[in-house]
């Protein structure tokens, strides 16, 4: 993992001002859980995940435990020497067609880790409904800005901008494989850097809810989202929700703000992460912004590999619980007029 700045207030060398944001596990205690997760019979079954994670690995746990408690901190959490499967099946080349493993326990640590932050999550609409979702790219895709993108940057975004409130929490990223070849950095730009870094009169403008933004396709395809603000609370409930590609300023002092804003996304003070294999990146989609550089792609199962997973405080109604292993919010027309009358209530 190296980490790359350009914010001289950082001082020095960017990795030592953010080490406290840098946990290397213990070996001991991280071969103990991949081990004890081998034996698990039900590899969806969170509860048993979590304990598992319990059991082995408790310097581990009061480290998440410290990250979820810390709602004002800067956002994000890099674990480092999480174990890889061996050997790794090639890079997906498209989404899974079921809950099969492809990479076991890189998975279950996965899934157990988004336990201990909160309940993980997924939307019928995105994914097909999957709790672990693979981010590497596809062919057909590689001109899209997204996560199965390459050719152009996955733009700067807080997860599902369009969805508040029924957004996720908690962004987990696990790099199972990077190319020898290409970098794909990740890019972060905490909701402390975008406070500390623009004008106090762009801060402000950010706080109204003067930005458009389009709809959740995970809903529907043809209706519109109340404007909202990019910033809204203050101190440990301060938020950040934000998305380049998809959000407009809707009056002339967002547009100042707005300009303001993709500036710094452009400039020095995004942060920049090259994960390598067993990085295991933890997101506060309130606190942080995420996104990607673009990269080339070979399409030939040793591209970079992601795996994805959500997590949010508590379980919403709305969320189907069929089992231990789903926990999807449907395409329920009554949750999209919900979220359009302005539901405010927090995750």
């Amino acid at each position: 993992m190296r980490f790359e700045h350009g914010d001289s207030s950082h001082g020095g060398d960017p990795s030592d001002s953010m080490s406290e944001c840098v946990v290397n596990v213990s070996h001991e205690e991280i071969n103990a859980v991949a081990r004890a997760l081998r034996l698990v019979e039900t590899p969806r079954n969170l509860a048993v995940l979590k304990e598992v994670l319990n059991t082995f690995c408790p310097n581990l746990l009061r480290k998440l435990q410290a990250f979820r408690d810390d709602s004002d901190g800067v956002g994000y959490l890099l674990l480092r020497a999480i174990p890889v499967d061996e050997p790794v099946c090639p890079t997906p080349s498209g989404l899974r067609t079921n809950e099969i493993e492809l990479a076991p326990i890189s998975e279950r640590l996965l899934l157990a880790v988004a336990s201990v932050l909160g309940e993980v999550i997924s939307y019928e609409g995105e994914w097909e409904g999957a709790l672990i979702h693979d981010v590497c790219p596809v062919r057909d895709h590689a001109e899209s800005h997204s996560s199965m993108g390459s050719q152009e940057p996955l733009d700067i975004h807080t997860e599902l901008v369009n969805l508040i409130p029924f957004e996720p929490l908690y962004v987990c990223l696990y790099c199972v494989r990077t190319s020898e070849e290409t970098v794909a950095r990740t890019q972060l730009l905490p909701l402390t850097t975008v406070v500390g870094c623009l004008p106090g009169r762009s801060v402000e403008a950010l706080r109204r809810p003067e930005f458009g933004v389009s709809p959740p396709y995970s809903f529907t395809e043809s209706a519109s989202v109340p404007a909202i603000s990019i910033l809204s609370g203050f101190g440990k409930f301060e938020r950040l929700a934000v998305e380049l590609q998809s959000m407009h300023p809707i009056t002339e002092g967002a547009a100042r703000a707005w300009a303001e804003l993709q500036s710094l996304c452009a400039g020095t003070a995004i942060i920049n992460l090259e994960l390598k294999s067993g990085d295991l990146l933890l997101m506060n989609n309130r606190r942080v912004a995420h996104g990607r550089a673009p990269f080339r792609a070979k399409y030939d199962g040793s591209d970079r590999w992601l795996l994805r997973v959500l997590a949010r405080n508590s379980l919403w109604p709305q969320f189907a619980s069929v089992d231990s292993n789903r926990r999807i919010l449907k395409k329920d027309p009554a949750i999209f007029a919900r979220l359009l009358a302005g539901s405010n209530t927090d995750s």
